[in-house]
């Protein structure tokens, strides 16, 4: 993984010297110069001259030759495509680069459902805004083991004289010493689904910002957290149709009719905004060269398998939507297999209001898995709780009402296995439940692939 581009030595300088808590007076006598020569040097108007270079490495702690240099370990290329998040962005650069935020609260998590944007707009984040910090750092979080060889990698991104230790423990902790020494610094946790493993790998006391990206919508006292939507009707139009026009050949025309637009937008509202199925759709229609009307008719008929699809030239997301979230199901079903069953009931109910009531109060009818956990709050709490640990619904704690991604409901409808779906079918068409079925759907409908249900 190579540097990234050097830094001015004149920022590098006055950032230096602000970390220390020097005005330019103070430092000017420490390495004996005058303030007007440290001014020029500090707004780059001169280079200081080799026998000042030295004093200034004794000064800091740090030889010549390094000053002007970021470490960057980024393992993904800036998406060109990226759209919109802007007040996300903005609210994180608010957050994390503040001059008087305290340490603990510069830790920041974006929480949000799987192929919601996560990763992404985190990315953005660090390429957005490198040049505020000495180094930038990725850490893959997505299990303890990672998380140890990931960290301790960092030695080398570093330039720490640890490389041939084999403990890696013990160069993680070294790892963690030059963070408590310098400043700032950006580390990024990408995939800290259980945000509890990282507690072990943030420094104590340190002058840099840490953002965690995490399904969890749990992130602890310490770490604040922002929850990530789907994207906007605008944005996800754009987004698409950017991503169409990528593989357009020079000279060729991009202009995009309103037609077009009208089609985009009904595959925005097929997708319901989920930023990772849209970016799955562009891929497919550049790798097939089909029409935008070709795609959505298909997605209408076979949306399950399109969602199975990944293109074959990505590296940033390689895992398709049915796959990120079919690894959260059967951790789910493992964990908690009442909660497994409020999902797929979930599914089969209108998205943005589900009434706990509702589900409670009818439970009597719907199997002895939700009967035992309507009956007993604090196991009905423990359901509910597992299912936000992957966001895969969203919960009113004043209104009582979950909210589930319409794109969600499809894939675990459509994942049900005739059995299984039978049986749902069956539950769900008593007297009671088709009752609650129609209350809670109203005039809306699913995505309507393989939907088993009358809207």
């Amino acid at each position: 993984m190579a540097d990234a581009d050097q830094i001015g030595m004149g920022k590098r300088l006055q950032r230096e010297r602000e970390h220390h808590h020097w005005t330019q007076e103070q430092l000017a006598e420490k390495i004996g110069a005058s303030v007007p020569s440290l001014q020029r040097w500090e707004h780059g108007r001169a280079a200081p001259r080799q026998d000042m270079y030295h004093r200034l490495a004794d000064v800091f702690g740090k030889p010549p030759e390094e000053w002007g240099r970021r470490p960057w370990n980024v393992p993904f290329l800036r998406n060109l495509y990226f759209t919109g998040r802007e007040q996300i962005l903005q609210r994180l650069h608010h957050d994390l680069a503040g001059e008087q935020v305290v340490a603990l609260s510069q830790t920041r998590a974006i929480s949000g459902l799987g192929g919601i944007g996560k990763t992404q707009t985190a990315l953005e984040y660090a390429y957005r805004y490198a040049d505020e910090y000495e180094a930038v750092l990725w850490i893959r979080a997505d299990s303890y083991e990672s998380l140890v060889s990931d960290y301790a990698a960092l030695a080398t991104t570093l330039n720490l004289p640890v490389q041939q230790e084999r403990d890696q423990h013990r160069v993680a902790s070294m790892v963690k010493g030059w963070l408590q020494k310098h400043s700032p610094w950006l580390l990024i946790f990408d995939n800290a689904d259980d945000p509890a493993l990282v507690t072990d790998f943030l420094p104590t006391r340190a002058d840099g910002a840490i953002l965690l990206t995490t399904r969890s919508q749990v992130t602890g006292s310490h770490i604040k957290k922002i929850e990530m939507e789907k994207m906007s009707r605008e944005e996800g139009i754009d987004f698409l149709l950017r991503r169409i026009n990528s593989h357009k050949e020079e000279g060729q025309s991009t202009e995009m009719s309103q037609q077009e637009r009208d089609t985009a937008e009904q595959i925005w509202e097929c997708m319901d905004g989920l930023p990772l199925a849209l970016d799955q759709g562009a891929a497919y229609i550049e790798e097939t060269g089909c029409a935008l009307s070709d795609y959505l008719t298909l997605f209408k008929t076979r949306g399950r398998r399109l969602l199975e699809l990944r293109g074959q030239q990505v590296t940033d997301h390689p895992e398709p939507v049915t796959t990120t979230w079919s690894l959260a199901f059967e951790k789910i079903e493992r964990a908690n297999s009442a909660a497994a069953e409020l999902l797929r009931l979930c599914a089969f109910l209108h998205s943005d209001e589900i009434p706990e009531s509702m589900i409670i109060e009818g439970a009597s009818r719907l199997g002895p898995a939700l009967q035992s956990i309507a009956a007993e709050r604090l196991e009905w709490e423990r359901a509910i709780g597992e299912l936000r640990k992957y966001s895969l619904v969203k919960r009113d704690a004043k209104k009582r009402l979950l909210t589930m991604h319409r794109l969600v409901q499809a894939v675990i409808k459509d994942g049900m296995d005739k059995k299984t779906s039978g049986s749902g079918q069956n539950r769900l068409c008593s007297s009671s439940m088709q009752h609650f079925h129609t209350q809670s759907l109203g005039t809306g409908c699913c995505v309507n692939f393989s939907c088993r249900m009358p809207c």
